[in-house]
């Protein structure tokens, strides 16, 4: 149980990177 709760926060991790990359994206230069 917890190797698999750690997965899910490993993924959960993933997309949240993957949002910031977005929403970085569409800021554009500061």
């Amino acid at each position: 149980v917890s190797s698999k709760s750690n997965e899910i926060t490993k993924v959960s991790s993933k997309s949240n990177v993957v949002t910031k990359t977005r929403s970085k994206r569409n800021e554009g230069p500061l």
